[in-house]
């Protein structure tokens, strides 16, 4: 890390929470453009998603406890970027489903 850099351990205050939501939007639409426009149609916030599924509860809700601690521990050594990673991820393991509703309810 540069002398100045932030390490993104974890977002403290407003700015950087969104700092942090956005480097994650601009990435989604680099990866998953065609499943978040889908998203968009269907009325689904995801910017909202980021904040309170993947950063707010950790992935807490969306993950076995397996899988969940394994996240905490890459979180503990590489800093919150790493929910980023795995939100990602979920969404695109689960592209398919995700096409196929129509609701986002």
């Amino acid at each position: 890390v540069k002398q100045g850099e932030d390490r993104w351990y974890l977002p403290y205050n407003q700015a950087q929470l969104d700092k942090y939501t956005t480097a994650a939007m601009t990435v989604a639409r680099n990866h998953i453009a065609a499943l978040l426009s889908h998203l968009e149609r269907i009325g689904f916030d995801t910017r909202s998603w980021f904040y309170g599924r993947v950063l707010g509860d950790g992935l807490s809700r969306l993950l076995p406890l397996c899988q969940w601690t394994r996240v905490m521990s890459a979180m503990i050594s590489e800093g919150c970027k790493v929910f980023m990673r795995f939100g990602l991820a979920l969404l695109k393991v689960n592209s398919e489903a995700i096409r196929k509703c129509s609701t986002a309810a």
